[in-house]
């Protein structure tokens, strides 16, 4: 590169040694402080405190050029010119000027460190002030330094070197208190975010949620920060470490919001609440009813209580379903914070941080996107079971090769595309997810109730590769294809991904036309084994029987 070393030529002739007057220091610096808190008019904030540390630098730089004052002042104050003025003096006597030169730059920082951390305890800076006064020092001050510790080395062959020690000092304790700082404030605003926002209701649902864009204005200033200072070594370490941290409490506030709304309601005995005692329940009112049946009142009240536990059930089930604009908002919410994630995994490629952050960013997305999986899965079993109920306890396999759900499908096409019109990609994918994975689960329990006799109806087995292709069509029209892994994995039951994608779900009707159609041993017993891999244990030995019950008949 292009040498510092100053032309010796031009250079004027300069004085053995620098000297600092402390008082005399002291006073300047209260004036250059002084000057800039006069000019603002307000409390010391972020650029009025960097205007005051530019004039010290340029207090320093004039000092150090003072030797040659009588023509440094061709050059503007700075390193180049700090380096002009000594170039002379260090070649002749580099020990003494040098250890004169760390003395300066000793006294100047050291009163830069003063300033900065009583700025810091009386005036209470926010997070962005406290980010200019870390620019000023990492990206003006600190290379300035640096270039003028190179060329004095250059020149006398000696390194300046001490003056590290304490901007080491200031620059860490200038991230310190914006890390910090900057936790609590955007902890604050988030929490402010996620309660605050009312509960969407039907009355006055807008048509996209003002809270995530709150939400991720605030994870996509924390990501520009990071983006600034990314090759700033520290600096780019504590900004990844605040980037963490609002992700995170994203993440928790979020699932607090939606996580009543996942919890299954809870089954009631005589009409209260009572978690994990329905069975308890049961046996106990038929034991009172075996102890008192000669007691024809108290026999008859138990069982009324017995037929209304059902309906109370269903009424408790009611009540705690959220409307279904409540589930696609918030699924939609979900959606977009995943793609945020996505999206700051390509900005963050490339640079020393990218590993951790591309990390992060992966996990953070796979967790938004499970949260938008189970919203829309619950959005299906919630709200589109109920509707569309006859529908899907009706399924019913004819004596055609015609799809026998062609009807269900076309229902769930047009609740997608009114429920979730305009939302993102991945949503609307989940949402076909979701449908395909309800259709297959009733398909799967029509068969085991109803097994169709093979015999008495041969088209069978392109009746199921007819439903099989349309739930594929239905799946490549919403991109929900794109969620599912083509492997199957033993220990990855229907509805659990396979790494970061779902199991196929469709695979339940593969292995039963495979079932129907080919009579080696072998290959049923691989499709009984898919069976259960996709169904899990009990429900896949019931589904392989079932078939094997249909083609014997």
């Amino acid at each position: 590169g292009r040498s510092i070393i100053p032309d010796l030529s031009a250079a004027p002739i300069a004085v053995d040694k620098l000297e600092v007057d402390s008082a005399e220091l002291d006073r300047k610096f209260e004036s250059w402080f002084q000057s800039v808190a006069k000019e603002s008019g307000t409390r010391m904030d972020g650029k009025t405190m960097c205007s005051g540390l530019a004039l010290a630098t340029q207090g320093l730089w004039s000092t150090l050029s003072a030797p040659g004052e009588v023509n440094h002042k061709a050059t503007k104050e700075g390193p180049e010119s700090a380096l002009l003025a000594l170039a002379q003096s260090l070649q002749q006597q580099p020990k003494a000027m040098c250890n004169a030169i760390e003395g300066v730059l000793g006294e100047y920082l050291a009163r830069l460190q003063l300033h900065v951390t009583r700025w810091l305890s009386q005036c209470e800076p926010i997070a962005e002030e406290v980010a200019d006064v870390v620019d000023w020092l990492l990206k003006e001050t600190r290379p300035a330094l640096e270039r003028f510790e190179l060329g004095a080395a250059e020149v006398a062959e000696r390194r300046v070197w001490h003056w590290r020690s304490t901007a080491d000092a200031l620059e860490c304790a200038l991230l310190r208190e914006w890390e910090s700082r900057s936790c609590d404030e955007i902890s604050r605003q988030i929490e402010a975010v996620y309660t605050a926002a009312p509960q969407a209701s039907a009355e006055h649902l807008p048509g996209e949620n003002a809270r995530v864009h709150l939400a991720l204005g605030i994870l996509k200033s924390a990501l520009r920060q990071w983006c600034a200072w990314k090759t700033l070594g520290t600096a780019g370490d504590r900004a990844t470490s605040v980037l963490i941290a609002a992700l995170n409490t994203v993440l928790r506030s979020y699932r607090r919001i939606v996580q009543p709304w996942l919890v299954p309601p809870q089954p009631l005995v005589g009409g209260v609440d009572c978690p994990g005692r329905a069975k308890e329940g049961w046996q106990q009112t038929l034991h009172t009813l075996h102890k008192v049946q000669h007691k024809v009142q108290h026999r008859a009240s138990s069982l009324t209580r017995i037929v209304s536990k059902k309906d109370d059930q269903e009424r408790h089930k009611a009540h705690a379903t959220p409307i279904l604009c409540c589930l696609v908002m918030v699924a939609v919410e979900a959606a977009r914070l995943a793609e945020f994630c996505q999206e700051a995994i390509e900005t963050t490629i490339g640079h020393a941080s990218s590993l951790v952050c591309t990390t992060v960013f992966t996990a953070f997305a796979g967790a938004f996107d499970r949260e938008t999986a189970s919203l829309c899965e619950l959005v299906f079993d919630r709200h589109f079971a109920a509707d569309h109920h006859d529908q899907l306890k009706g399924l019913k396999f004819g004596k055609d090769d015609s799809a026998s759900i062609t009807t269900v499908l076309t229902a769930a096409t047009a609740f997608i595309e009114c429920s979730f019109a305009g939302a993102p990609r991945l949503c609307v994918a989940h949402a076909g997810d979701a449908a395909v994975r309800l259709v297959v689960q009733r398909w799967v329990k029509q068969f085991r109730r109803c097994p169709p006799k093979l015999s008495a109806n041969p088209q069978l087995p392109r009746a199921v590769a007819a439903d099989e292709g349309a739930l594929r069509g239905f799946a490549r029209r919403f991109g929900s294809d794109d969620l599912w892994s083509s492997a199957v994995v033993d220990s990855a039951p229907l509805g659990v991904g396979c790494g970061s994608r779902k199991a196929d779900p469709v695979v339940p009707l593969t292995e039963v036309r495979t079932l129907l159609t080919d009579s080696s041993q072998e290959l049923k017993a691989t499709a009984a084994s898919r069976l259960i891999a996709v169904l899990g244990e009990d429900h896949g030995r019931a589904l392989a029987k079932a078939v094997q019950l249909s083609a014997m008949h």
